[in-house]
């Protein structure tokens, strides 16, 4: 039996302190209150509690969602500039839900450089990439490994969609000397590399190459197994089935869609049919939530960016 709790931070990445969500209050000067939960649930968020005052034996752990407005690319800006920008946010979120108990946190795609440009175009999108090894921790410098560094700083697992270029000959791109892989990266709470994963169905095929499937789970410090797959891939058998076949039920979900084609209704009926969670993190302002087997248990506002969801869910 499946038993969740759950709360909704929002915050505005601004000087001012954060406002939460649920219930509404208005921005304050001073240190934000804790959460008014229920009476029922009113409890510390506190990964190392017992599991058996939870549910039993059954595992559980407290995970984050983004809902991020990213920065787009400017004539006049860098693509670097974009994504550290980008990152600065990444960093407030999650100061914020760590502070409230996260041991995940899931980035939206598209979160470091904005969906549609430079996305569309294989050239500009080339500015964003970076090639990925396992030794991200020593690779401050790069895009992937600040992300390393900043799992390790928080002592959070982080997932995140980047670009990633591989100096191949493309098959996708005949004539062409390297390949471009719209790329997922799980860092556990040391900032350690513990998954790549390349999306199996890209939706800008004239921008990304398309790889060979994949099938990627990895297990957190904290004893969670985990499955990649990002956005498109949600509407196609693969690899959700053969994760699925593997006993895989938790998904951290980064997508870039409007609410009316990736949101709530699909999301539920997703995890209720495969008895799964999805931890959706959306880019924009709407459609990010954590479910868990047909139950929206925490969701952003709509039509707010640059907040999170975080709520403890229950493995059973």
């Amino acid at each position: 039996m499946l038993r969740l709790l759950t709360v909704l931070i929002g915050l505005t990445l601004s000087p001012a302190a954060p406002t939460y969500l649920r219930p509404p209050s208005g921005p304050s000067s001073s240190t934000p209150e804790p959460p008014n939960l229920p009476d029922s649930t009113q409890q510390e968020l506190n990964p190392s509690q017992s599991n058996d005052a939870i549910s039993g034996a059954s595992k559980s752990y407290i995970a984050a969602v983004a809902q991020h407005m990213s920065v787009g690319l400017a004539t006049e800006t860098s693509a670097l500039d974009v994504m550290e920008s980008n990152l600065q946010s990444y960093e407030e979120i999650a100061r914020l839900a760590t502070a409230s108990g996260a041991q995940i946190i899931v980035f939206p795609e598209w979160g470091l450089f904005g969906k549609g440009n430079p996305a569309r175009d294989r050239e500009a999108m080339q500015d964003f990439c970076e090639t990925i090894d396992g030794d991200t921790v020593s690779s401050p410098t790069t895009i992937v490994g600040q992300i390393s560094a900043l799992a390790a700083k928080f002592k959070v697992a982080i997932t995140a969609n980047v670009c990633e270029v591989i100096h191949k000959p493309s098959l996708s791109f005949p004539g062409e000397d390297k390949i471009l892989y719209n790329t997922e990266v799980a860092f556990d709470s040391d900032g350690s590399l513990l998954a790549k994963y390349h999306k199996n169905h890209p939706w800008y095929t004239s921008t990304f190459d398309t790889p060979p499937e994949e099938v990627v789970s990895f297990t957190t410090s904290f004893g969670v197994t985990f499955g990649l797959f990002v956005c498109y891939d949600l509407v196609h058998s693969t690899p959700e089935d053969d994760l699925l076949a593997l006993g895989v039920t938790q998904f951290p979900y980064s997508v870039a869609e409007p609410a009316t084609l990736a949101g709530r209704e699909y999301f539920e009926h997703w995890t209720k049919k495969h008895k799964a969670t999805l931890l959706a993190s959306n880019l924009g302002n709407s459609g990010s939530g954590i479910f868990v087997k047909g139950v929206a248990v925490a969701m952003v506002d709509r039509g707010r960016s640059h907040n999170f969801a975080v709520g403890q869910v229950v493995v059973s």
